[in-house]
């Protein structure tokens, strides 16, 4: 049974090359090209803090030239 959901996954600075081009892609697509991002933001009060979430969401992934990459489009999403 195929389910669908959506997720967001840490990338940490110990996968440098897929953090790199990760971020690079965002802050270059959030400037030049903001029509290419789907964005999504959360407000939450805890614990007498108020935190805020900025989430950017691109159906590219070709940019990554990870080996492990998958053949089928993915979505890959960033939070601030």
């Amino acid at each position: 049974m195929e389910q669908k959901g959506h997720y967001c996954l840490a990338v940490k600075t110990n996968q440098a090359i897929l953090y790199e081009e990760i971020k690079d892609y965002f802050s270059y697509a959030e400037k030049e090209e903001p029509e290419r991002l789907s964005t999504y933001q959360t407000i939450e009060k805890d614990y007498g803090r108020i935190e805020k979430r900025k989430y950017l969401i691109s159906l590219e992934i070709d940019y990554l030239t990870g080996k492990e990459r998958s053949k089928k489009k993915r979505q890959c999403k960033i939070c601030h």
